[in-house]
């Protein structure tokens, strides 16, 4: 049974529409003008009104206006009745947002057609908050999903400032989707070796992060680093050589399959006892070298990304790392990212960056590096994932 709402200044019309709305088997509401009938629209959860054009204090047109400009939780079908048939009339009522038209003298059958083509609407109404519900509600669903995958990944990496023995990580890292597909981690091998790597999947969005962390499980199962020599659970890889660990992957990750994603990867060894580093890149950009003593310089041409080619080979890299020395780690989200202009921020770019700041304690160089990449970008949104870290091999040591 629908409750219906009729607002006539005519106590004649009113009587009769009351009567005949009684007959149809509608519960029956009366207001005497436009302001009264506003003033129950706004008490009582009414679906369905039938009023009429000219009244004094708020015509019909002016209802329909203030019933459209209103946030009610339910959609009000408005009927206009009207001693008018003009076609101008006509439109400027649905203008003003009605629904439908009776012309006076309204009878018992056209005010039943009238009446059930209302209901029929208001029920497409319902069923369409109905869905619109429980599509809010998938919606909520999947973004606390979506959520919880953010930080899953957030637990995976190792903290933003963070010391092993005699050396200083710094990371800054982003994502231009819910999470990452970049991911590194620092892995104490013994009392003098630290294994570092960076690897950056294709892609971003939830299929780039869940391969990221398969591929970081398999790396270092432990999910964080620890300051215990040895404190690294061993897995499929062999941790202790760039090289074999490279070629390693590459054999797991051959491409077979159209969903396959690719991904690159740069893997090194800090040795404090021989004070060198050595590393192997997978398609990754080079690393960025800061002696103490020297220029600023990149150290590696990429090669293969790991899974393309089953033959891939991998050329290890090596240099002195002593004391006040740096390394810089970025995956090309950075050196790829687009300012307003659509232009990458570029290698060089960094470069100059980190020489500018290389005086600076590594913690205000990082946050310098990433001050500048955020005004290059000049956005919270970033067109890829990005990660950026700096090692240190302390002076004290």
């Amino acid at each position: 049974m629908t409750t219906v709402l009729i607002i006539d200044d005519s106590e004649f019309s009113r009587a009769q529409l009351k009567l005949m709305l009684q007959k149809l088997g509608h519960e029956v509401l009366i207001a005497r003008d436009g302001k009264e009938g506003w003033r129950r629209l706004q008490k009582n959860p009414v679906n369905l009104v039938i009023t009429d054009w000219m009244m004094p204090e708020m015509d019909g047109l002016g209802l329909c206006r203030r019933v459209r400009q209103a946030e009610f939780n339910h959609y009000i079908y408005i009927i206009l009745l009207t001693i008018r048939d003009g076609k101008n009339d006509m439109v400027e009522a649905l203008e003003a947002g009605a629904d439908d038209f009776i012309t006076k003298p309204c009878t018992l059958p056209e005010l039943r057609v009238k009446l059930h083509n209302g209901e029929r609407i208001l029920a497409y109404e319902e069923e369409l908050l109905k869905r619109n519900r429980q599509l809010a509600e998938a919606h909520e669903e999947m973004r606390r999903g979506l959520k919880s995958v953010s930080r899953f990944h957030q637990t995976l990496l190792p903290p933003g400032s963070h010391r092993l023995e005699g050396l200083h990580f710094e990371s800054r890292s982003g994502v231009c989707d819910i999470a990452s597909g970049d991911m590194f981690n620092f892995i104490p091998l013994d009392a003098d070796r630290c294994a570092f790597y960076l690897l950056d999947v294709a892609g971003h969005g939830i299929p780039a992060a869940m391969f990221s962390f398969s591929l970081s499980h398999i790396i270092s199962p432990s999910p964080s680093p620890s300051n215990a020599p040895g404190a690294a659970t061993r897995g499929l890889l062999d941790l202790h050589s760039p090289t074999e660990l490279t070629l390693s992957l590459n054999r797991m990750f051959q491409a077979r399959t159209d969903d396959w994603l690719s991904f690159t990867i740069i893997y090194g060894i800090i040795d404090k006892r021989e004070q060198r580093i050595r590393f192997v890149q997978g398609g990754h950009p080079p690393l960025i070298y800061i002696p103490h003593d020297g220029p600023v310089r990149p150290v590696g041409d990429g090669g293969f990304p790991v899974g393309f080619f089953e033959e891939a080979e991998f050329e290890e890299y090596g240099f002195d790392f002593r004391p006040g020395d740096r390394i810089i780690l970025y995956s090309d989200g950075v050196t790829e990212c687009l300012n307003i202009q659509e232009k990458p921020y570029t290698t060089g770019r960094l470069l100059d960056k980190v020489e500018q700041v290389r005086s600076k304690a590594l913690a205000e160089s990082i946050a310098a590096i990433h001050q500048n990449l955020a005004d290059w970008r000049d956005s919270s949104l970033f067109n890829d994932d990005w990660s950026l870290i700096g090692i240190e091999y302390d002076q004290s040591t």
